[in-house]
């Protein structure tokens, strides 16, 4: 599973607390001209799950917006839902957890 680092955010599982440092995207639907739909998975740092949802990205003028890379998929989903995308430094966007 590919991830990106964001700035850390609070997240619960089973009712307790956890903070989420990185998250995945995967494209559930996308029609190729209007409208895609993204579930974005939350982990901790220890590459726990800590929870998930589905960003949907709808409407013409939106949809141009996304490039239709993975990069920019994560990149739009991060935006929309307020996370803040942390750069690593000299290394690939994306982490293998």
């Amino acid at each position: 599973m590919r991830t990106v680092q964001i700035k850390p955010e609070k997240c619960y599982v089973n009712g307790k607390q956890a903070i989420a440092t990185r998250f995945n995207v995967v494209s559930i639907a996308d029609d190729l001209f209007s409208e895609a739909q993204f579930k974005y998975t939350l982990l901790d740092e220890n590459n726990q799950w800590c929870g998930e949802a589905v960003y949907k990205l709808s409407g013409l003028e939106l949809y141009q917006t996304w490039d239709a890379t993975a990069e920019g998929a994560y990149r739009i989903v991060a935006e929309g839902v307020g996370f803040e995308i942390v750069p690593m430094v000299g290394k690939s966007f994306f982490s293998e957890a």
